[in-house]
């Protein structure tokens, strides 16, 4: 008898199919978190940093 019988590799191709329908959404659920965090960092720290600029700096003269 062989160590991998027939059955026991079908077996194997099942539970690999079941786990990579399981990581499909995962990974497509973790790359549109990433790309809107992102998205959202940069616009928070436009916005932050125009509202910076926009003000006088402490000490400074401006004439």
């Amino acid at each position: 008898m062989t160590l991998w019988s027939r059955s026991h590799s079908l077996q194997q191709k099942i539970i690999a199919a079941i786990v990579m329908v399981g990581l499909l959404p995962l990974v497509l659920l973790l790359a549109l978190i990433y790309v809107e965090e992102r998205r959202a960092l940069r616009e928070s720290t436009g916005a932050n940093l125009k509202r910076r600029l926009s003000r006088p700096l402490v000490g400074s003269k401006c004439t």
